[in-house]
This record gives structure tokens, C-alpha cells and sequence, in this order.
């Protein structure tokens, strides 16, 4: 089923800014292909989706479609070649990492060359002619390929990337400070434990800083006419509805768009955003549903208690607007905390760690 962000970017009013300046994804590292949200988009007008997967035996797995090409490519922060290293669906460019994962796990890396570029180099050469959202996942690279769009990024965006807590100079906070002085903003991280529940990985998202465009000389105004609509537009496929809206309310102020387009555009994001998306058989009903009802429980329950759910380790369950917990049992906790701590016992005994010393 298409949902309510394929149908934003099909909307004529969105379509006719498409028209002027195509919205561009980069997707590198697309091994088993582009990114779910980004296959919403597939076949439409004025959206072109570019994967990047060096690995032989990857990429010949890919199958393009009217709009999403792939190139046997690896990006970074050089041009030229490199050698790759790949275990399974594990693969980098970075032998630091490499080398790290082989103590971890144990096991060995093959290795290929790759031909290797800048994604500015891509550009120049015309492969594409900007860059509007950029995924990464690349095993340790991600910053490298973030530094290889030079002043590319000044244009980009929508950034998500793929972190690690020890992924050399792509840990979290590595990415972070560089976006941060780029005028981009974290909304959203999802992240994996480690079996100790240390953040061992995950994933990021950036958002330009909607007044990075309007304030920004360097565009004209029907330039930045063009770069927030998008803006808005990836906003909904993110499901980043108040984003949007303030996008657009920031624009308004700026005298960015005139009476006619400003009330087009409130209209979608409306359209998109409140209730009469529910009824509608292209909108993202769960996500919906789900507001309605957390404002419904709000309503008649009162505020959310300042709590976390309960962790599988605790004794005693918690309670959820004073209301005790049924389905969970406070034995079954108990007996789960037990077999949890026994596991960390086992893992702390057979790694020789000193449990104290943390």
C-alpha cells in the first residue's frame, strides 16, 4: 500500500516545485537494496534514488526501476581506489574496524578493491546534480562520506546515518559535532545494546535547520521556495508533522511564499498531519490512531507519570496512569530477573571482568 507521503509527493501543488529542481536521494550502502521509506517514492515524477554498494556479489543482486539506479561504487572522502573488507552482510572500507570486529568475533574479512569517490566528484561529474537526502551506512565510514560532500552539504537536507560507540572517527558524537556546525539538527536515534545495556550502535537522523535556508543570501527567494517544500515534504515521510508545520510557519514569516502558495501548502500538511488523514486509505494509520489515542488517555486519565517501562530485571511491576500492571505478573518478574542476572553472572565470570571495577 502507498502511504500518505508517496501521495504528498504526487500532490500537483508539490509536483510543480519537483518540476524545477528533482529531489535527489543517495542511499550508500544499499546492499539488499534502498531504504524501505524511500521505496514509498518508487516510479514517481521528479524523484530520482541513487544506491551505492561496491561489493561484487552484493550489487549484482540489485535490480533498478524507473527511478532508483545503482552504481557499483563506494563513496568517501577521496577519489580512487581502496581495499574493501567484507564478512557476510559486515563490510567497510576501514581496517580499524575491521580489525575490531575480527578480535570481537573471530572471524576473518575478505577483501576486494573498489573504485572509490567524493560524492561532491560524483556531482561534478554529473551523475546527479545535487543531493537532497543522504543515507549512510557504511561500518565505520559514515563521517568519511559525509566530509567527501564538501560544500554539498551546504544543500543537503535530510541526513541519516549509521553510528558506532567505537567506530573510529564515526562514533555518534563525531557525527554529531560535525553536523551540528552545519546547520543540522538530531530529531530521531534509534540505538542497539550491547548485553551489558551499553549503546553499542545505531541509527541517526539530521534536519537541516529550516532557518539555515531562509536566512541564507546565497539562495534566491524561489530558491528557497523549492528547498522547503522539500523540506516539508520529507518531514511528513518522516512523520515529523510539527517539523513541517514550523517549516512552514517560519516561511510565512519570512514572506517566503505569497498568500495563495502558503495556504496550498497548510492545506497539505493539515491534510496530512490531523484527523482527517485517519479516514483516509493512504494514511499512516497506526501512527495516527496512536496519537488519538495517547491524547484520549491524556484526557481522561490525566498526565503520563515522569516513569520509564518497566525493565525486564525489575521486582516489582510498574503503574501506568495508577493503574497496576495485569499482564505482568510480579512472579514472572521476579523469575525473569533472576535468569537475567544469572546470564550477566555467566558473561562477567567468562570474560574475567571485574564487575566493581566499572
Amino acid at each position: 500500500m502507498r502511504l500518505t507521503a508517496n501521495m504528498c509527493f504526487n500532490n500537483s501543488f508539490i509536483k510543480f516545485f519537483l518540476d524545477k529542481s528533482n529531489l535527489n536521494i543517495l542511499d550508500v550502502g544499499a546492499a539488499g537494496g534502498v531504504e524501505p521509506v524511500f521505496m514509498q517514492l518508487e516510479d514517481l515524477e521528479g524523484i530520482n534514488i541513487l544506491g551505492f554498494e561496491p561489493l561484487d556479489a552484493n550489487f549484482n543482486k540489485l535490480h533498478s526501476s524507473s527511478n532508483i539506479g545503482y552504481h557499483k561504487l563506494a563513496l568517501s572522502n577521496f577519489d580512487g581506489t581502496a581495499v574493501f573488507y567484507t564478512h557476510g552482510t559486515q563490510s567497510t572500507l576501514e581496517e580499524e574496524v575491521a580489525s575490531s570486529n575480527l578480535k570481537k568475533a573471530r572471524y576473518s574479512y575478505e577483501k576486494q578493491d573498489v573504485d572509490v569517490k567524493k560524492i561532491k566528484t560524483i556531482i561534478n561529474e554529473g551523475l546527479i546534480s545535487h543531493v537532497d537526502v543522504l543515507k549512510i551506512d557504511v561500518e565505520g565510514a559514515e563521517l568519511k562520506v559525509i566530509k567527501g560532500c564538501d560544500n554539498e552539504l551546504d544543500n543537503i537536507l535530510f541526513i541519516k546515518s549509521e553510528f558506532g560507540m567505537d567506530n573510529g572517527d564515526s562514533g555518534l558524537f563525531d557525527i554529531d559535532n560535525y553536523l551540528k556546525v552545519n546547520n543540522f539538527v538530531m530529531f530521531r536515534i534509534a540505538y542497539n545494546e550491547s548485553i551489558m545495556n551499553s549503546i553499542q550502535s545505531g541509527d541517526v537522523l539530521y534536519v537541516k535547520d529550516i532557518f539555515a535556508i531562509v536566512d541564507n543570501d546565497k539562495y534566491s527567494k524561489e530558491e528557497k521556495k523549492i528547498k522547503i517544500v522539500k523540506l516539508i515534504g520529507l518531514s511528513l515521510l518522516y512523520n515529523l508533522d510539527i517539523y513541517a508545520k514550523t517549516s512552514l510557519n517560519v516561511a510565512n514569516n519570512s514572506n517566503i511564499f505569497d498568500e495563495l502558495e502558503y495556504l496550498e501548502l497548510e492545506k497539505i500538511v493539515n491534510e496530512y498531519t490531523y484527523v482527517p488523514a485517519l479516514f483516509s486509505p493512504w494514511g499512516s494509520i497506526r501512527y495516527k490512531i496512536g496519537k488519538v489515542f495517547l491524547v484520549m488517555a491524556q484526557l481522561l486519565l490525566g498526565d503520563l507519570k515522569e516513569e520509564s517501562m518497566f525493565k525486564p530485571n525489575e521486582l516489582i511491576s510498574r503503574r501506568f496512569f495508577n493503574i497496576k500492571t495485569k499482564y505482568i505478573p510480579k512472579k514472572y518478574l521476579q523469575k525473569y530477573n533472576k535468569q537475567t542476572n544469572k546470564m550477566i553472572e555467566e558473561v562477567v565470570a567468562s570474560k574475567n571482568i571485574n564487575i566493581f571495577g566499572w
